[in-house]
């Protein structure tokens, strides 16, 4: 029996991994108002975010697509993007995707995009 419990403590004990700190960005307000668009981007993640771009794409009567710089994140902070459209917004659909490109891994790949209308 000894000889047993020696064995078994000589095993290195297994401890599941922690996964990786990482960004988690996320879209939490879109507001539109005089020809503006302002979106406040948070990271609720463990790491900070790097620069990125965020993506719009605005419907009719706009029709309108692009990319724009998003500010890098600490863990917890909140950043605003604005974008200047100068054409009114009432009525626009909008999809906004923070890391719009996809470059930041993310711990939630899933809350990234904010849709609705101004």
């Amino acid at each position: 029996m000894k000889a047993r419990l020696v064995f078994l403590a000589a095993l290195p004990l297994l401890a599941a991994a922690a996964p990786p700190p990482l960004p988690d960005l996320r879209p939490m307000v879109v507001v539109g108002s005089n020809g503006r668009i302002t979106i406040r981007i948070a990271n609720r993640g463990t790491a900070p975010a790097p620069a990125a771009l965020v993506r719009v794409v605005l419907g009719a009567p706009i029709n309108t697509a692009g990319n724009h710089p998003e500010p890098a994140l600490a863990p917890g902070e909140i950043k605003s993007v604005i974008i200047n459209v100068g054409k009114p917004l009432a009525g626009v659909h909008y999809a906004v995707r923070v890391d719009g490109t996809g470059v930041i891994a993310e711990s939630n790949e899933t809350n990234n995009v904010a849709t609705g209308n101004f």
